[in-house]
């Protein structure tokens, strides 16, 4: 899908999840979808690193999923 038109952002509540090189991480869910209903981007983003995401999850129109969980984090 195309990237552009109003979203809306909804924060779902806290949800623990466990990464390879964290173990278990407290993050907060974050919703965001295209007013069409279309697209829907999902983040679980991380307090304790400034909010860096540790999950991104991408849903097209056609129902297509794309996933990503961070498996480390370089401060360099």
């Amino acid at each position: 899908g195309k990237m552009h038109g109003t979203y809306t952002y909804k924060i779902d509540g806290g949800e623990s999840l466990k990464l390879p090189s964290f173990g278990e991480i407290n993050t907060i869910k974050l919703i965001v979808r295209a007013d069409e209903g279309a697209d829907l981007i999902e983040l679980w983003l991380v307090p304790a690193l400034n909010y860096l995401p540790a999950r991104v999850r991408y849903t097209d129109q056609q129902g297509a999923i794309v996933e990503q969980l961070a498996t480390g984090i370089d401060f360099r």
